[in-house]
Parts: C-alpha cells; structure tokens; sequence
C-alpha cells in the first residue's frame, strides 16, 4: 500500500553554449510532501512482519535556486513483527518550524514543534 500527498515543482534545466547564449535543454521535477509505503505479510501462524516506510519533505520557500532544498524526515521499519488484534507504537516524527497540511492523515505543521505518532494495529478478517 501507497499514500502520498504533496507538491510537485517543475524548473526549468539550463545550458550555456560554447558562444555564451543560454537556452533551455529540459525540465527537472522535484516533489514535497508525506509518502507512507507499507507492505503486510504472514511471517508465522501467529504474526505478521511489516515494513514500513513514512517520509515528510518540504520545500525550502526561501530558497530560488533551480534545485530548491528541501527539508526531510524519515522513519523506517522493516520486518517488525506484529500479531492479530494488538496496538504498537512504531515511531514519532519531529517537526520545526515547518508550514504544511495534508488531507487522509490530517496533519498539520503551522506551529514551531509538530509531531507525527504512527501506531500499528492489524486486523485479520476471518471467514466466520
């Protein structure tokens, strides 16, 4: 599974001829945003391993450049082990200082210090 939400920035790509007359030779996308990929699968009778990837980058507003920077936040899991029906707690993203709202996850980093939790908890559907 795949959710992302964000920004996408086109800029422009820039070459400078032998004679000094500077044209244009492509276009370069750059992106933004919350990117959440997780892939579930059975590791026993019992568990499930999960891993998980959440990325948070935002671009730099202050920055004009034609590659803009961006600030980015990573939390990783790989082969975590889960059973049916219990909660984990996964992880926590800190943010500073950063302006930007998205939509499924309702997150908001307007203030100075914003944080994201991911919890876990697996559900198996079972034919009754």
């Amino acid at each position: 599974m795949t959710f992302s939400d964000g920004k996408e920035i086109t800029r422009e790509q820039h070459s400078v001829s032998e004679n000094g007359a500077t044209r244009t030779s492509g276009y370069s996308k750059f992106s933004d945003g919350t990117r959440l990929t997780m892939t579930l699968r059975r590791a026993s009778d019992l568990s499930y391993a999960i891993d998980m990837n959440l990325s948070i980058s935002v671009f730099d507003k202050s920055d004009k450049s034609n590659v803009p920077a961006t600030d980015k936040s990573e939390l990783k899991a790989e082969g975590l082990l889960v059973r049916d029906s219990q909660v984990y707690y996964v992880g926590s993203l800190r943010r500073d200082n950063v302006s930007h709202k998205g939509g499924l996850f309702l997150y908001n980093f307007d203030k100075s210090h914003d944080m994201i939790t991911i919890w876990l908890r697996v559900r198996e559907l079972k034919n009754s």
